[in-house]
């Protein structure tokens, strides 16, 4: 529960606060276990909460009540019944709250606003579904239809308050109560109501304007709901289509005007009225945002979109503060795979930041700028292997853009140079084009940063991995790769100890190196010490016979030895391993050793993934390779079937949960199963 002395109220206060939402929220029907058709909406008790809230500016007490609500909704504290009440209140509160000088709050308060927030948007959302509502039987009472009714009354107002960001809401509230409009001339400053037939507007307008919103962002109120609102229908859409597209000649001068802008006129006379975000709040919110990177990259993300809302909403947005709201949005959508919105984003801070005149923004511009350019090469690179975004021509312009800004503003060597250095090494790798430019200036780098007074170890360490993999995949020299890969994992040693799963996983990829370069003896060496520490860390139970594996574990899950979750990671490294040493053991042409490895990987990923996987039919495949150079054709086909079973499987287990967030990469698998299968049928003759 909240902590009340964080919000300043009286005890009295709290106490009559928590009675009416009691009532609101039907919290009675659950703990008295009464049925959802005993709950009513009480009016009464509503605006008894909005008028101790809200009826003098922004009262401490409507902190608490906007996050008993959401508590209470995230908690199943709600009748089913109660949602439409509770999202009455909360699009009140939540409006007002936002559009509120909320710098003037404590921090912790203002941190858990804008968390609630973050929660409430999604379950929101899928609420306001339309299908749900015309579905039928969905109220299973008898006042089912009178209900639904009552729910389209408000349905598209709290859905826009509610998933929305902008200081003109609680202005738009008063449009939901159905009253004629007033406006007021932009032309001769003539106060007009709206008397007989409603204001017009150009409906063609609309619907062409949708058409071209491929991408629709939370901040633009209007683009954002007036799809949504259009499926429920004339009576939801017209209010909001005749505000927003509206327009209307003035009886007076006879000059035409938009509706919203006249309204705000008249809203906002004089216009010192209008609300006006606090720029400390936007700065705030990012590094608030930034405080999430490692928590949550979603929140990240939406706390970023908060700052752009406000900025948005400002008059006259500091062009510097906007270009870096949109800089750092960019980066959050890389960081959730959404690379088409990451290269927008990318893009528009670029075009924004070389508009503006550089006698006026001087340096402060220029090193945004360079910036701006590493961001959109990062957006252009063809390490996302995107075909809409792998430009990699513009992402080394973009880069060398970026690299002679900051040598020029910071000095040579700087550690802004040397994030750009890294990023074009990145790109070659990706590309697997000649690096040696490259990785000769990333050395110099590194000779650079080792002289400064408090060098960064991890930052070294992680060029020198980037020059060993620059030797193996991009100059073919496995012997250099080696020797700098051998650097990187001194740092590892150091950092993680000798016998740590970081450790392991260096040798694995040292492993792979020696592999590509022909060296097999090596590679299998490597590649059995990985095992070896994997193994350990994984616990040799695994390893067991099915039956007796099973038991053990149960047993000691229960006397609390052992968290079976806790060693999934490890099963699947230790599996991948086993795959490895397999393959080198192709190579060396140890092919009896070969199918014990193969058979203890498939043994450790049918265990902890009782799904079947792509992966773990090219296990298969590869065993029954193995068998059929043996000669032993019936193993080799009975292999090969399990492997085409599982591609068949897989298929299907993507097609029916195939969705719009993970639609490339199923498609990916299925298009991988079904390029394996073809290819079995080589195999079996």
């Amino acid at each position: 529960m909240p902590d009340t002395n964080l919000h300043d109220i009286s005890e009295e206060l709290k106490t009559q606060l928590d009675e009416y939402l009691e009532r609101v929220t039907g919290s009675y029907c659950i703990s008295e276990e009464k049925s959802d058709r005993e709950y009513t909406v009480d009016q009464e008790a509503i605006a008894g909460i909005l008028d101790c809230t809200l009826k003098d500016g922004i009262h401490p007490a409507a902190f608490y009540v906007y996050e008993e609500l959401v508590q209470a909704l995230l908690n199943h504290l709600c009748a089913p019944a109660a949602y439409p009440s509770v999202f009455q209140l909360l699009s009140a509160l939540k409006t007002r709250l936002w559009a509120s000088p909320l710098m003037q709050v404590s921090d912790i308060i203002r941190e858990r606003f804008f968390e609630y927030l973050y929660y409430l948007s999604p379950f929101t959302k899928s609420y306001f579904e339309v299908p749900d509502f015309e579905e039928p039987g969905y109220f299973s009472d008898p006042a089912s239809v009178e209900r639904e009714d009552h729910i389209k009354t408000y349905l598209g107002y709290h859905q826009m308050m509610l998933n929305t960001y902008s200081c003109d809401l609680p202005m738009l509230e008063e449009i939901w109560s159905g009253n004629p409009l007033e406006v007021q001339c932009s032309q001769c400053g003539s106060v007009i109501t709206e008397t007989g037939e409603p204001l017009r507007f150009f409906r063609q307008e609309y619907e062409e304007k949708s058409e071209k919103e491929d991408m629709k962002e939370e901040w633009d109120v209007f683009h954002t709901m007036m799809p949504w609102l259009n499926k429920c229908g004339e009576k939801q859409l017209n209010p909001f289509l005749r505000l927003v597209y509206g327009t209307y000649h003035c009886p007076v001068c006879g000059e035409e005007n938009i509706v919203l802008e006249a309204y705000k006129n008249l809203r906002y006379q004089p216009m010192d009225l209008r609300p006006e975000p606090e720029t400390e709040l936007v700065e705030w919110l990012i590094q608030f945002g930034e405080s999430k990177l490692h928590e949550n990259w979603y929140k990240e993300l939406f706390l970023h979109k908060q700052a752009l809302a406000y900025m948005f909403c400002k008059k006259q947005p500091e062009p510097l503060l906007l270009a870096r709201c949109i800089s750092r949005v960019a980066t959050d959508y890389s960081f959730v795979d959404e690379f088409r919105l990451e290269l927008k984003y990318a893009e528009w801070a670029v075009s924004l930041l070389e508009s503006l005149p550089d006698e006026i923004y001087g340096n402060d511009k220029a090193l945004q700028l360079a910036e701006a350019y590493r961001r959109l090469g990062v957006a252009c690179s063809a390490d996302y292997q995107h075909p809409k975004n792998n430009f990699p021509e513009r992402s080394a312009e973009c880069y060398e853009k970026a690299l002679k800004m900051f040598d020029e503003l910071l000095g040579a060597g700087n550690e802004k140079s040397a994030n750009v250095k890294i990023n074009m090494i990145n790109l070659k790798l990706s590309l697997k084009q000649d690096a040696s430019k490259e990785i000769e200036m990333v050395k110099e780098q590194i000779e650079i940063d080792k002289k400064r007074e408090n060098p960064d170890e991890d930052e070294i360490a992680t060029s020198y991995k980037r020059i060993a993999e620059a030797y193996a995949d991009c100059m073919s020299d496995h012997k250099q790769a080696a020797y700098y890969y051998d650097f990187y994992l001194q740092w590892a040693k150091k950092e993680y100890g000798d016998e740590s799963d970081f450790v392991a996983d260096c040798y694995d990829e040292l492993a792979e190196i020696y592999e590509t370069g022909g060296d097999f003896k090596s590679a299998g060496k490597y590649c059995e010490m990985a095992l070896k520490i994997n193994i350990r860390e994984m616990g040799r139970i695994y390893m067991l016979p099915p039956l007796l594996k099973k038991s053990i574990i149960g047993i000691l899950k229960k006397v609390g030895k052992i968290d079976e979750d806790d060693k999934f990671d490890r099963c699947i490294s230790v599996s991948e391993n086993y795959v490895h040493m397999g393959d080198l053991q192709v190579k060396s042409r140890n092919l009896k050793k070969a199918i014990k490895s193969y058979g203890k990987a498939i043994t450790l990923r049918e265990y902890v993934l009782p799904k079947p996987t792509y992966r773990l039919g090219r296990i298969y495949q590869r065993l029954g390779r193995v068998y059929k150079e043996l000669c032993d054709r019936s193993s080799a086909q009975r292999e090969f079937d399990r492997a085409v079973e599982i591609y068949r499987q897989t298929i299907d287990d993507n097609m029916a949960e195939k969705n719009s967030q993970y639609d490339a990469i199923q498609s990916m698998e299925i298009e991988d199963c079904e390029n394996a299968i073809r290819e079995l049928r080589s195999d079996y003759y």
